[in-house]
């Protein structure tokens, strides 16, 4: 047996490159071996080797190392990027500075304030408004207003302002804007005025108003020569009570509550600023109501006489 087992070992490889016949190497080793064998010759009889191409497999890999050094590596961005970043930055900041709306003036409640533009322009501010306007005002004459204003501008360039209702547009002229909210109103008093609001584009000449109260647009005439509030007296012409209530609110600092039902009251009359009570007696009397105040807060209820 151990004769023939190192017989087979010596002429297996022959037998497996055809160099002996199946008879031959099967008088070397038992009938088991030899099936065993002859299995492993038909398997290997299906494998097609192929001498590797080492020129080809060394291209691929150097290929995926470079791939992988470059996502290995971290980026490292240019300092000139940086720089130029940082430049745009300070570009935009000065010309922020300089055509921004950088410039604000405000009226205390209770108060009226004049503010002088760099165009020589007169703005006069009613209690609690507010304009912003950039330092190149002169070139880029546009602002901002929050509130109510009278301006007297010089000619020049268009002189834009912008509010949160719509926007006004003149050369030269006197007008007053009222911006609150559910009220827009704009009246000329010299000069023509472009009034742009929504869809809505008007040009008004002196004497005339538009004005916006809960999307409604109405057009009206005026015969002053200016507002009343700049000589103390806020004046109103068919408004609703809530807009005199909310007047007197911004005038005198305080909280006004009232009966529902008053709120859509069409009003026409005035209101003093230099005394709550008579400014009180004045938008009270007309529509027959009654108030009463304590600390900041004015109540007002229908008098026994409107409730008989």
């Amino acid at each position: 047996m151990i004769q023939k087992a190192n017989l087979s070992e010596q002429y297996l490889s022959d037998w497996m490159s055809d160099q002996i016949t199946d008879a031959q190497f099967q008088s070397l080793v038992s009938t088991e071996d030899f099936i065993i064998y002859q299995k492993i010759k038909s398997g290997s009889s299906q494998l097609q080797l192929t001498p590797p191409d080492m020129e080809q497999n060394w291209l691929e890999l150097s290929q995926k190392l470079t791939q992988t050094q470059k996502k290995s590596q971290p980026k490292v961005p240019s300092l000139w990027k940086y720089v130029g970043i940082a430049a745009s930055m300070l570009l935009l900041f000065g010309v922020y500075q300089f055509f921004g709306y950088t410039q604000s003036a405000i009226a205390d409640i209770g108060s009226t304030k004049s503010v002088l533009l760099p165009d020589k322009s007169v703005v006069v501010l009613n209690s609690q408004s507010s304009i912003a306007y950039s330092k190149m005002f002169a070139m880029h004459r546009k602002i901002k207003l929050d509130g109510a204003a009278y301006f007297e501008v010089e000619k020049g360039k268009v002189f834009t302002v912008k509010t949160a209702y719509g926007e006004v547009e003149v050369l030269g002229t006197k007008f007053e804007v009222i911006a609150r909210p559910d009220w827009f109103e704009v009246t000329c008093f010299e000069g023509k005025v472009k009034v742009k609001s929504g869809k809505n584009a008007i040009i008004l000449t002196p004497g005339n108003k538009i004005r916006i109260i809960d999307s409604q647009v109405e057009y009206q005439t005026e015969t002053i020569p200016q507002p009343l509030w700049i000589t103390g007296e806020s004046g109103f012409k068919s408004v609703p009570f809530y807009v005199v209530l909310h007047a007197l609110e911004n005038q005198f600092g305080i909280q006004i509550q009232y009966p529902e039902k008053y709120k859509k009251v069409i009003f026409t009359g005035s209101f003093t600023h230099s005394d709550l009570d008579t400014a009180l007696e004045s938008i009270c009397l007309p529509v027959k109501l009654q108030y009463n105040i304590k600390d900041s807060k004015v109540v007002l209820s229908e008098t026994a006489l409107n409730q008989n």
